[in-house]
C-alpha cells in the first residue's frame, strides 16, 4: 500500500482563487507552444458548448458473462504493502460479495500494491507496482492479463521484464530502465497498452514485450541522472486510436504550474498534439465523456487557480467551455480522478467524506450526504468516489486506520442517487483492503 494513497478525511472546504487563465494563443506564457495540427483552446467561458457528434467514436464491445457481466462491480485492493499482496473483491449482479477472486481462481496472488484495472476484448488487465516481494507470499508480478469471464490468468509480467530504452540525455551508469511506482493503465489494443508511473507515460506491446517511454511525457532530470514524469496518473483516456493524458510542470518563465493534455496516436511513441489549458492549480482528473468529449478538472491550492471543469473536444482539440465549481475538487495523491462523470453531472468529495454533485449545465453544486453520518468509523478515504450511471449508485471507499502493518477495517458505502435525498443503499465492511479503485464493469462497455 502506498501511504500517500490514503488520505485523511477533512472537513469540506471551499477553495476559491483567481480564475484559471486559459491559453488562447501561442504566447510566451503558453505552457505548450505551437501544438501541431491543432488550434489553441477557446476562451474557456461559462457556456455549455459541447462537441458535435462524429464518426470517430470508440468501437463497441460485445457483452460478456461471468466476471465480465456488465452489472458486476470490482473493488481492486491495493492491500497493506508490507504484509499482503493486492487482491480483487467482486460484487456480483445479484449483490453477492466475493473476496480474493484472483487467488481463488488461479491459486496464486496478484502483485504487490494493485493499482488499476481495465477491460478490453475479453481480457482484464491488472496493474501492480510489484516493488515489494513479501517473504512466503509469492505473487504474479506487475502486469497481469486474465480472461474476463473466468478470471483465469493468461499472461503475467514481472517488473524487471518491463524494460525500456534509456532516453537520450541520461548519462547515469546506475540508471535502471524499468518503471518506478506503476500507477495506472488504459488499453487501446494488445499492442497499445498505455501505462503511467512517476517517470512518465509508456506504450507496451504485449505481443512482443516491448516497452517504450513516450516522447515529452518526461524530462531528463538532475543533469542526466534520471528522468522525471510530467504526466498526472489520474486516468488515461482512450478515444478511438488516440490516448490522452493530463500533464503539468513548472516553468521558469512564469513560476506557475502549467496544466494541459497530451495526445498520442496508436502505434507511435511520438507525441501527436498538445493542448495548453490552465496556469495555476493542479490536475484533479481527466475523464472520458460521450462521443468526442474529454473532461479536464483542476483544483486550487493556496489561492492559485480555482476548482474548475473544462469541456474539451478531442477532434478539434480545443476547450469548448468551462465552469467553476463551488467546492473542492482536490483529488489528493490517489491515482483516481477527483471527479466521476455521468452525462453533465459530476460527483466529487474533495478528499473528504462529504459527497456532492455538480450540474455542469446549471453551473451549480449540490451537497448530497456526509458518509460519517452512516459510518462514524469512515476515517480515511482510500480512493476517490465512483459513480455507476447504469445503476445510479455512488461508491465511497473508506478505512478506519492508515498505518502500514496495522490491522484495519474497510467500509464501502454505496448510495442510491436515483432518489432525493440520496439514501444509503448498502455498506460493505471487512471485505476489502485499502481499495485503490472501484470499477463498475459497465464503465468498460461502449454505447
Amino acid at each position: 500500500m502506498k501511504a500517500n494513497n490514503l488520505l485523511k478525511a477533512l472537513p469540506l472546504s471551499c477553495i476559491l482563487g483567481a480564475l484559471l487563465a486559459v491559453s488562447v494563443s501561442c504566447t510566451e506564457k503558453d505552457p505548450f507552444p505551437e501544438p501541431p495540427g491543432s488550434k489553441p483552446p477557446s476562451s474557456g467561458n461559462d457556456s455549455t458548448q459541447m462537441p458535435v457528434d462524429s464518426a470517430a467514436v470508440d468501437t463497441p464491445v460485445v457483452s460478456y458473462r461471468g466476471y465480465a457481466h456488465p452489472d458486476g462491480t470490482f473493488l481492486l485492493n491495493c492491500g497493506d504493502r508490507i504484509t499482503e499482496n493486492g487482491s480483487v473483491t467482486y460484487i456480483a449482479p445479484d449483490g453477492t460479495v466475493e473476496e480474493d477472486v484472483y487467488k481463488k481462481v488461479n491459486g496464486t496472488e496478484l502483485g504487490n500494491e494493485a493499482q488499476a484495472m481495465c477491460l478490453y476484448n475479453g481480457k482484464f488487465y491488472i496493474l501492480c507496482t510489484d516493488y515489494f516481494r513479501l517473504e512466503g507470499k509469492p505473487n504474479d508480478g506487475a502486469l497481469i492479463i486474465v480472461d474476463a469471464e473466468t478470471f483465469r490468468k493468461e499472461k503475467a509480467y514481472r517488473l524487471e521484464e518491463l524494460r525500456f530504452p534509456i532516453p537520450d540525455g541520461v548519462n547515469n551508469p546506475d540508471f535502471n530502465p524499468i518503471p518506478n511506482s506503476l500507477s495506472n493503465l488504459a488499453v487501446m489494443d494488445e499492442q497499445n497498452i498505455f501505462i503511467c508511473d512517476v517517470n512518465g507515460l509508456y506504450r507496451f506491446d504485449s505481443t512482443t514485450g516491448e516497452l517504450n517511454l513516450l516522447e515529452e511525457s518526461f524530462r531528463v532530470d538532475n543533469g542526466g541522472a534520471g528522468v522525471a514524469g510530467r504526466v498526472y496518473d489520474r486516468n488515461i483516456v482512450i478515444k478511438g486510436d488516440r490516448a490522452y493524458v493530463a500533464v503539468g510542470g513548472w516553468t521558469s518563465a512564469t513560476d506557475e504550474y502549467n496544466l494541459g493534455i497530451y495526445e498520442y496516436k496508436k502505434g507511435s511513441n511520438k507525441i501527436s498534439r498538445k493542448l495548453g489549458i490552465a496556469n495555476g492549480g493542479y490536475v484533479s482528473g481527466l475523464c472520458a465523456g460521450e462521443k468526442d468529449t474529454i473532461w479536464f478538472a483542476t483544483f486550487a491550492d493556496e489561492n492559485k487557480g480555482s476548482n474548475k471543469i473544462y469541456c474539451v473536444d478531442s477532434r478539434s482539440f480545443t476547450v469548448l467551455s468551462s465552469k467553476r465549481v463551488d467546492g473542492s475538487l482536490n483529488s489528493g495523491f490517489t491515482n483516481t480522478p477527483g471527479i466521476s462523470v455521468a452525462g453533465l453531472s459530476f460527483y466529487y468529495s474533495g478528499r473528504t467524506t462529504r459527497l456532492s454533485r455538480f450540474d455542469y449545465q446549471k453551473g451549480r453544486s449540490e451537497f448530497l450526504v456526509d458518509a460519517l453520518q452512516d459510518e462514524p468509523k469512515a476515517n480515511y478515504l482510500t480512493c476517490n468516489p465512483m459513480f455507476d450511471p447504469k445503476k445510479q449508485l455512488l461508491y465511497l471507499s473508506t478505512t478506519e486506520e492508515n498505518m502500514e502493518g496495522f490491522p484495519t477495517t474497510d467500509h464501502i458505502l454505496v448510495y442510491d442517487c436515483s432518489v432525493s435525498p440520496v439514501v444509503l443503499h448498502r455498506e460493505i465492511s471487512g471485505k476489502t483492503s485499502y481499495v485503490s479503485g472501484i470499477y463498475p464493469v459497465s464503465m468498460f462497455y461502449k454505447k
